[in-house]
């Protein structure tokens, strides 16, 4: 079995990013001298990954306020409106509220992870080893005020997918990145229909069959839901999924060794809700033992939420603690 390790979502934001960008929000900093920071802040964000050992990876969505934001900003028909809070976190985003039927012109997660793509390859980073982030369609949905007059439930998640997802995954797969991040921390944290994750992620991937669509839950462990998406990524070869064992009490982990052998599993044992420093020695036992009995061909281990709820030295400690994890189980496995 080969094992990976993997980065996704936000990485916190450095203090010189940050003065930067309010810098140039105050109007004291031009958007070119805002534009060069970036570079170099993105350039340190990819030496970081690179040499920490990270098979695929974000752009650090250094441009990004949260998940949602600025997607929402470019979806015409949907307006921002107050604060909301993410889950049961002590922190707030910018609610998307959906006024009328959405329209979608131009892919700007795309667009902006281009910029990042150009400052990749100048480093001999390639695009393949990127990762594009969107809001997957129910953390959406869950996360909007919906006009109902102008739309169900079931009408706005279909919209959503073939106009933004599908434009936006057209993009980034010109592009050359084919990981495909759609952050799902609603299928594990509410009651989802299972039929409707199926035949929405289904479609996605039999209509873009050589991406590679990460379904990135957090927040929860939900078995029901867990084992469509095993199922899912069984039957697909190119859905893959992540788990997060970092917020259940005890682990399943005999589930754990079923649903690794069906592919696609991407292991979340670090979490970025606390700085608190995980047992790796615990952790590399347990990994073991699940993956010793029916493992499949390849295991991802990952943190479960963006890195964004820490401070970036912790963020790195946690990363290290990955690779340091990842090395372990690798000379174990011989």
């Amino acid at each position: 079995m080969e094992i990976h390790m993997m980065q996704h979502g936000i990485y916190p934001r450095s203090r010189g990013l940050a003065r930067a960008i309010s810098r140039y929000m105050s109007g004291k900093l031009s958007r070119e001298s805002l534009e060069e920071v970036y570079t170099i802040y993105t350039e340190k964000f990819f030496k970081q990954m690179t040499r920490i050992g990270c098979r695929r990876f974000s752009d650090g969505m250094l441009r990004w306020d949260d998940i949602f934001n600025p997607l929402i900003s470019w979806i015409e028909g949907v307006e921002v409106d107050g604060l909301k809070r993410f889950y049961d976190n002590n922190y707030f985003f910018r609610q998307p509220v959906i006024k009328s039927k959405i329209s979608y012109r131009e892919a700007i997660a795309s667009s902006l992870l281009e910029r990042s793509v150009e400052i990749a390859k100048k480093m001999d980073v390639q695009a393949d080893r990127l990762s594009l982030s969107l809001p997957g369609p129910f953390t959406m949905v869950t996360n909007s005020l919906l006009n109902q007059s102008e739309y169900s439930i079931e009408g706005f998640l279909r919209d959503y997918v073939e106009k933004v997802l599908v434009t936006e995954i057209d993009r980034s797969l010109r592009m050359g990145v084919t990981n495909i991040d759609l952050h799902e921390p609603s299928l594990v944290v509410y009651n989802i229909s299972l039929k409707e994750i199926e035949d929405i992620y289904r479609g996605l991937s039999e209509r873009f069959p050589k991406a590679r669509l990460w379904i990135i839950t957090y927040f929860g462990y939900k078995k029901e839901t867990i084992y469509t998406l095993a199922k899912l990524a069984g039957r697909s070869g190119n859905i893959f999924y992540t788990a997060d064992l970092t917020e259940i009490a005890s682990p399943p982990w005999d589930q754990i060794s079923d649903i690794a052998s069906m592919g696609g599993l991407a292991l979340s044992i670090v979490n970025t809700r606390t700085t608190k420093i995980e047992d790796q020695r615990n952790l590399v036992d347990k990994i073991l033992k699940a993956i010793g009995r029916r493992g499949g061909a390849e295991l991802y281990l990952t943190h479960n939420a963006s890195l964004e709820f820490l401070p970036e030295v912790v963020a790195v400690k946690k990363l290290k603690l990955l690779r340091r994890i990842v090395s372990s189980i690798r000379k174990r496995l011989g």
